[in-house]
């Protein structure tokens, strides 16, 4: 009579079950270090037709009319985002932005904030 015994390959079985969600883990931790580690594209719009130029605190980039522009990774700005024009006082969004907010100069000179698509998909809800 030969007997069979199986506890070998049922402990390999679950010493590879153990170390594949081991790796699991590993590979979650290091894209969740790498996703918050980003802080965020800041995002400003221009529909208007005159250049504006915009000043974070940290950084200053000119949005050409009709143009937009992304500040690389930068994150919500420490304070106020000012945007001078040409011919007008300049306008002042309260601060701090972040990137789920696009800052947007529309047709008609107004400036304010857009809410990011998260923000406007409307929840299960509906609204």
């Amino acid at each position: 009579m030969t007997v069979r015994r199986s506890i070998g390959l049922g402990a390999a079985a679950v010493g590879a079950v153990l170390v594949l969600a081991l790796l699991a883990l590993v590979v979650a931790l290091v894209v969740r270090a790498v996703v918050a580690g980003h802080p965020g594209d800041l995002n400003i719009t221009n529909d208007s037709d005159e250049a504006v130029t915009v000043s974070t605190g940290d950084d200053e980039v000119e949005v050409t009319a009709q143009g937009a522009v992304s500040i690389l990774d930068h994150g919500c700005t420490a304070g106020d985002v000012t945007l001078t024009f040409p011919d007008r006082d300049p306008v002042v969004v309260d601060g701090p932005v972040c990137p789920a907010d696009t800052i947007v100069v529309h047709e008609d000179g107004r400036v304010g904030l857009d809410p990011g698509p998260a923000a406007r998909t409307p929840g299960p809800s509906g609204g």
